[in-house]
């Protein structure tokens, strides 16, 4: 997940990795016509629709939240390097709220798809952060994936779930060391459903109903304990658990004995 500090820090080590990279590629690439594509998918509540997150009817235009401009070092290192947005930098605006599951299908795919107009070797690179490497994993692990990423850079993904998503998902408790932006925007929509709309009862409710994504962070490790005995509750004895990922996670462990096997 966000939280401010990592936010940041992830963010400034992804700038000095993708630049390393993008430029070893380069020299790598010199005899061949054009790099792949790029495609950025960004993190929980980076992206915003006010129509479609208001639940207001209309399609309305996708764009990071408001007064956010954490993705702006990244687009422009990329522009430098001669990726033109829409043409060779192509970023995965998606409604966060839903699962990764769909957010793959609905969003990631099609954007695949423009991309691999401009793309000489039939292939894209993706970078995604935080959430965005969830939702890439559900294409390239999933039954729809059909072979063409070529490179996966993922920068804080939460590839084994989140603990601090738990009160969250139980309690309806924003974490307390989310980064600001993302507090502001999932406190306003809590509030914008509950009180505004009346659609819920409460946070608890809205969380369930409408933002089925929180549950795919949950953690596949042991991350609770005990305030009585101190100890440390095991993960696979809990009722609420993160099906989706441990799904995924052993799909590419069958993945790999099929390759071992095939290679022998």
């Amino acid at each position: 997940m966000i939280f401010k500090s990592f936010f940041i820090k992830s963010l400034l080590y992804l700038v000095f990795i993708l630049s390393f990279t993008l430029s070893y590629s380069l020299i790598l690439t010199a005899q061949e016509s054009e790099p792949d594509p790029i495609i950025l998918i960004p993190g929980i509540g980076a992206s915003w629709n006010w129509e479609i997150m208001l639940d207001r009817g209309a399609e309305g235009v996708w764009d990071f939240l408001p007064l956010s401009d954490e993705y702006e070092n990244l687009i422009s290192s990329l522009e430098e390097q001669g990726y033109i947005k829409g043409q060779t930098l192509f970023i995965v605006f998606y409604d966060w709220r839903k699962t990764n599951q769909i957010s793959a299908t609905e969003y990631l795919i099609p954007i695949i798809d423009q991309a691999l107009q401009n793309s000489n070797s039939g292939y894209v690179d993706i970078i995604a952060h935080s959430m965005g490497g969830i939702v890439a994993r559900s294409y390239i692990q999933g039954n729809s994936y059909r072979g063409d990423v070529d490179q996966l850079i993922m920068i804080g993904t939460p590839n084994f779930g989140s603990s601090d998503v738990y009160s969250l998902w139980e309690g309806g408790l924003v974490p307390k060391n989310w980064d600001d932006g993302l507090k502001n925007v999932l406190g306003f929509y809590l509030w914008y459903m509950t009180t505004v709309t009346a659609q819920t009862a409460d946070n608890y409710d809205t969380i369930h109903q409408h933002i089925p994504s929180i549950h795919d962070l949950l953690p596949t490790y042991d991350y609770l304990v005990d305030a009585q005995t101190n100890e440390i509750q095991d993960v696979d004895d809990m009722v609420v658990k993160n099906i989706f990922l441990e799904a995924i996670e052993a799909l590419n462990n069958n993945l790999k004995e099929l390759n071992k096997a095939v290679s022998k």
